[in-house]
């Protein structure tokens, strides 16, 4: 997977980068996803935002997805316990650093990402998907309140 480092969100949505698919150096359809998240604290507002560009097979499920953003890597919180959801104009799943992977919103564990595109948030030919910081709360509560959400489609 290869990722790209922007120096902001509306720097990389205007660059020549935004085809909505492209092929890697292997010749395989990939997507690109703009990934964004909050800050966990004061002194990590001093990059911010928080953004990075990532590519992944276009036919991956939203678990994939999902997996592919947590090896990248999500801030170590002190006391190995952090929370996090990941959306996309709704929300996908919960990440937390003391899991070992990652878990799909009930609803979310069917079909690829590329079939939902009329759902998530596509912007300039990228997904955005959004990692919400929820400190230390216990994840199963988090992934439990955020399956009983109910949207406005």
């Amino acid at each position: 997977m290869a990722i790209r480092e922007p120096k902001s969100a509306k720097a990389l949505l205007n660059s020549p980068l935004s085809l909505y698919l492209w092929t890697d150096y292997n010749d395989t359809l990939v997507m690109k996803i703009l990934l964004t998240r909050d800050s966990v604290c004061a002194g990590d507002d001093a990059d911010a935002p928080h953004s990075r560009l990532l590519s992944i097979d276009d036919d991956c499920s939203v678990a994939q997805l999902l997996e592919a953003i947590r090896l990248e890597g999500l801030p170590a919180i002190a006391g190995g316990h952090a929370s996090w959801v990941a959306s996309s104009a709704k929300p996908l799943g919960v990440l937390a650093q003391q899991w070992l992977e990652s878990r799909t919103i009930w609803g979310m564990s069917y079909g690829t990402v590329m079939s939902r595109t009329k759902e998530l948030d596509w912007s300039d030919s990228c997904l955005r998907v959004h990692l919400s910081y929820l400190a230390q709360i216990d994840p199963e509560l988090v992934l439990s309140v955020v399956e009983r959400l109910r949207l406005k489609p």
